[in-house]
């Protein structure tokens, strides 16, 4: 009896000791996470620049800080020389009019379009490596496809809410509106935070009665970080 008795104590501490690991392990690695936050209701005047005529308006909402990006989108796209702008286009007038691009133009008259949703995605979703391989070095080999299948869940998360987030090209009704968030990866050249006290043009081309209308909106570029 006694035998069986010390047997089953040895179980017990196996399976408390192994409990322990695992808690220290998802303390230590931690698990993926993402905090969806909506598109914003109430815009900082300070932060905002405005375009328009007597048939519609736009307003931007450019994303020039670490602490705006993390807000929006979790993650810290400035660093990764991403410019996110969060737009909103009103259509004043009694026809419709019609969303056909947001670029950034640079100088030399050099254009960059917009960033598809899938590559944002991509620098935004999380990792499965660190967090994996963190269980499989404490031979919990159980815990690494759990940590998988969370982290995939995630990602999965952070995906949909980036398309429901993107601004979408075409048609704006009489006295209704467009509003979405555009992204922009400059070129390796040009970097973000190192413009200094240049300015950014984003240029918005609104469709009316057959002719292109172009809507310039300057805003200044992120400071550097100390």
């Amino acid at each position: 009896m006694n035998k069986q008795a010390h047997s089953i104590r040895r179980i017990m501490k196996k399976i408390l000791f192994t409990e322990i690991l695992i808690l220290c392990a998802a303390i230590f690695a931690g698990c993926a996470s993402y905090t969806v936050q909506n598109v914003p209701s109430q815009m900082d005047e300070s932060k905002v620049v405005k375009a328009g005529d007597n048939d519609s308006s736009i307003t931007a909402f450019p994303i020039l800080s670490e602490e705006d990006s993390k807000k929006y989108f979790d993650y810290d796209l400035v660093a990764k020389n991403v410019l996110s702008v969060y737009l909103v286009i009103v259509n004043h007038s009694q026809n419709s009019i019609q969303l056909i691009s947001s670029n950034v133009v640079l100088e030399n008259d050099k254009v960059v379009t917009p960033c598809p949703q899938k590559e944002v995605y991509k620098l935004v979703r999380r990792e499965y490596v660190g967090k994996s391989s963190f269980w499989w070095f404490f031979g919990l080999y159980v815990g690494a496809p759990i940590s998988a299948a969370h982290t995939s869940g995630v990602n999965t998360k952070i995906e949909e809410d980036i398309n429901k987030k993107i601004l979408i090209s075409g048609e704006v009704k009489p006295n209704e509106f467009q509003q979405g968030f555009v992204w922009f990866k400059l070129p390796d050249d040009i970097v973000l935070q190192g413009l200094g006290d240049k300015k950014l043009l984003l240029r918005v081309v609104l469709k009316k009665d057959g002719k292109l209308i172009n809507h310039d909106l300057t805003f200044s570029a992120p400071k550097k970080r100390e």
